[in-house]
């Protein structure tokens, strides 16, 4: 082939692939706007879409919730992200979880760590906001979850035992391992200075514990024997467990260190001032003390209390009184369980723009926390439920259960 045979191939081609890349660029710029409609239909699309799911969908008619329980123990409700969190709520309790230091002399401190306890109940107000009748034959508190509270709970007796102790009482359900105690016993007139230079470690104890500090007391500088002539030893001692608690190696029943009392009223405050030197006198009932400041942490959980007290030398007059058992309740919740439902029968009919409110008293066997809705089963195709609930039930293992009535 000549050279003017190859220039005209070459020429041909050429002039192919051009024709060829201006009617590919043609084509291309027709599906841009076609394009363009496309995303509109899909995006209308989406809209119709989501306006279809809208119309389908059940309507929400909320449920507004309160919680309340009698005088001593009260919940309390917070609202956070659309969320309800009841948590409880009492003198000791609060200042067991507080952040100042838990002050044991308090003219108001509480007798119990959980005090007169009822069940606490919640209470729905269901609000039908919408223009028909709705007809509820169930009300469900669907439980996502129940756990048990790990909270290392005690609670320090203001007075009782034995002299020289401080009485503790595990209100805990999980094993918090071992208590370490740092503390610092002053006499007359010191101040604490922050510093803790005595040290206690106290194995898991499931119900009750003295913490004897009886050879602190001694080594501080007291003499008893000013004072063994004038005492007089109570039969029991009072308080939540009236009980004679162990002797301590060389003690008999008698001794004064036991539970002791003595008639104050017989000496001048200077004299009572001398019977228990170095340590402080009570101004109005006459019994001798000690003040202790420490810290409480625990090898098992991170939690930790700074806490004041008196030790005692010799005890003031106690009293108690028992309480009955109410044990009317309408739900059960688990101590430790997933997903489950408590179903409760609750037949009514609720006018268009009317309201009704249920009250549902709520028993658990233990301080536990739980995540639940409760919802209203209805043949009118609406979801009637609450707001997520996050609920801190408080449950001792020394509670007492108390028969009041509850609000109208």
């Amino acid at each position: 082939m000549d050279i003017i045979s190859l220039r005209n191939s070459y020429m041909k081609n050429k002039l192919i692939i051009i024709l060829f890349c201006i009617a590919f660029c043609v084509n291309c710029g027709q599906k841009s706007p076609k394009s363009e409609d496309t995303s509109v239909d899909v995006n209308t699309n989406k809209e119709y879409e989501l306006k279809d799911d809208s119309s389908d969908k059940e309507q929400l008619v909320p449920i507004g919730v309160k919680v309340f329980s009698n005088d001593e123990l009260k919940y309390k409700t917070e609202e956070q992200d659309g969320e309800l969190f009841v948590s409880p709520t009492s003198i000791y309790f609060d200042r067991y979880i507080g952040k100042n230091r838990l002050d044991l002399t308090k003219d108001d401190y509480e007798s119990s760590a959980c005090p007169l306890f009822s069940y606490p109940v919640v209470e729905l107000f269901i609000v039908n906001n919408t223009e028909e009748s709705l007809n509820i034959d169930e009300l469900d508190v669907e439980v996502s979850q129940s756990r048990l509270d790990d909270l290392p709970y005690l609670y320090f007796f203001k007075c009782d035992g034995l002299s020289y102790c401080l009485p503790v009482q595990n209100e805990s359900w999980s094993n918090w391992g071992s208590m370490i105690l740092n503390y610092r016993i002053l006499r007359a007139g010191e101040k604490f200075n922050g510093k803790y230079d005595r040290k206690r470690i106290i194995p898991y104890f499931t119900d009750y514990m003295l913490i004897d500090f009886a050879s602190d007391i001694r080594s501080m500088g007291l003499d008893e024997s000013k004072l063994v002539p004038y005492i007089e030893y109570r039969e029991e001692a009072l308080g939540v467990y009236p009980r004679k608690c162990d002797m301590r190696e060389g003690e008999n029943e008698n001794d004064f260190n036991r539970c002791s009392t003595i008639e104050s009223d017989k000496f001048s405050y200077e004299t009572l001032k001398e019977l228990f030197y170095p340590f402080e006198v009570n101004t109005e009932s006459g019994y001798g003390y000690a003040w202790l400041y420490g810290q409480v942490s625990f090898t098992n959980h991170s939690f930790k209390k700074e806490i004041k007290t008196q030790i005692l030398i010799t005890f003031p007059g106690l009293g108690g009184a028992d309480v009955d058992i109410d044990d009317k309740f309408d739900i059960q919740l688990a101590v430790q369980k997933d997903n489950y439902v408590k179903r409760l029968p609750y037949v009514t009919n609720i006018a268009p723009h009317g309201c009704e409110r249920v009250r549902i008293r709520v028993r658990c066997d233990k301080s536990t926390h739980h995540d639940f809705v409760v919802r209203a089963k209805n043949n009118n195709g609406k979801d009637i439920c609450t707001q997520p609930i996050h609920f801190y039930y408080l449950n001792t293992p020394h509670t007492c259960i108390d028969e009041s009535e509850y609000y109208d």
